[in-house]
């Protein structure tokens, strides 16, 4: 398996630290993490990397690691086993509305979200499963669609995907004065920090 993944997932996860996840809102995240992998019922290698890394960076949001340390291939085998058994015997669909009762706060649910579309995007194909997936996950945590496109642009953005350098040119080079807002704008302005 590959160490480096193609998108690196966690980078979606909010920067408060400690604190900011409980334990039960970290699983629940990372179980949809896992429901939106095998939407496609396709486990790509790519998928599996970011999965790794995801893990570890919601494990940081619970509590400070006492040590930095990867996740074995044998705890990542028995997470993946332990979300698998979850819907075993029941539909994915309504595994995903008992998770999203756990994600109650904001925080715990827009992160869910980003985090789902993230690793939809890690093998790199567009499929109607992970498209119906997206709509299911949308109802089940209740986010509007324009919420839901506005956490999108935050995942785009955060992964690198964002079409607009950093420095706020245009890919002609020219400044953004065209009277277009950026794509970002609003979900920087939201979270009340610093523009570009």
């Amino acid at each position: 398996m590959t160490d480096e993944p193609q998108i690196e997932v966690h980078r979606v996860l909010p920067q408060g630290g400690a604190g900011t996840l409980t334990a039960d809102e970290s699983s629940a995240i990372l179980e949809v993490a896992y429901l939106a992998t095998t939407a496609d019922d396709d486990l790509a290698e790519e998928e599996l990397v970011a999965f790794r890394g995801l893990a570890l960076g919601l494990r940081a949001l619970v509590a400070p690691p006492p040590v930095a340390h990867a996740i074995s291939d044998d705890e990542l085998d028995a997470i993946l086993d332990g979300f698998a058994a979850n819907i075993e015997h029941t539909d994915p669909q309504e595994r995903l509305v008992t998770i999203a009762a756990v994600l109650a706060r904001p925080v715990a649910k827009e992160t869910a979200y980003k985090v789902a579309f993230a690793m939809a995007l890690c093998d790199l194909a567009e499929n109607d499963e992970e498209e119906d997936f997206d709509d299911e996950l949308v109802a089940a945590l209740g986010l509007s669609d324009d919420r839901a496109d506005e956490l999108a642009s935050q995942v785009y953005e955060a992964i690198g995907g964002d079409e607009d350098d950093d420095d706020g040119e245009d890919q002609d080079g020219e400044g953004e004065d065209d009277g277009e807002e950026e794509p970002g704008a609003l979900d920087e302005a939201n979270e009340g920090g610093p523009k570009g």
